[in-house]
């Protein structure tokens, strides 16, 4: 007896079981446009369901402390909540990457919680150092990315660090942030007065 007979001559034998069967596929359209309605239903929810972030006034350049007159609140649609987004500024707020103006501030753009504000540039397990600029300074900014050498003639100068971040400059000194294990090469250079600094294209990684 072929399949189909034999289903035929099997549901003839149970009646409930064919009305079962006829019901529920009856039934399975609207299940499957019930789903359909409430993915789309959750969907617009999400466009239309909003949250009160903090976004730039204007561009921030990395290591601008950001304050209240530099921040304000705005209502953002959920769906495209980036994540980390703060309803709030931390203290100190230190930008550790450029925004542009209306941009959300999220945590991963700034810099770790710190006493201060070259202190929350300084990435968690370096050390922050103060190097001597020179007489003939290399025009550093906050952000730039330097090899530290220490040169006390031309035939021993070695590099003692690198990718060093810099974290603050004056007139007179580059702090910059190298590894904990490159730091007794790093204040030996200092120290013997044999240092110089070398700008890298590259970016912090």
């Amino acid at each position: 007896m072929r399949p189909l007979r034999r289903m035929h001559v099997f549901v003839a034998r149970w009646p409930p079981l064919y009305w079962s069967l006829v019901a529920l596929l009856a039934a399975a359209p609207a299940v499957v446009v019930g789903l359909q309605y409430a993915e789309a239903r959750r969907a617009r929810e999400a466009w239309l369901d909003r949250r009160s972030i903090l976004v730039t006034r204007h561009a921030v350049s990395i290591g601008d402390v950001l304050d209240a007159g530099d921040v304000e609140t705005r209502p953002w649609p959920v769906a495209l909540l980036p994540e980390g987004a703060l309803d709030s500024l931390p203290a100190p707020a230190v930008a550790a990457a450029p925004m542009a103006a209306g941009e959300p501030v999220v945590s991963s753009r700034l810099g770790r919680p710190a006493s201060s504000p070259v202190a929350a540039l300084v990435p968690a397990g370096a050390r922050a150092v103060a190097v001597p600029r020179g007489t003939a300074p290399l025009p550093l900014a906050v952000g730039d990315t330097v090899d530290v050498i220490s040169a006390l003639d031309a035939e021993a100068a070695s590099v003692v660090a690198t990718s060093a971040q810099v974290v603050h400059v004056d007139a007179s000194t580059a702090v910059v942030a190298v590894e904990a294990d490159e730091l007794p090469a790093t204040a030996a250079a200092i120290v013997t007065g044999g240092v110089t600094l070398a700008l890298s294209g590259a970016p912090p990684e």
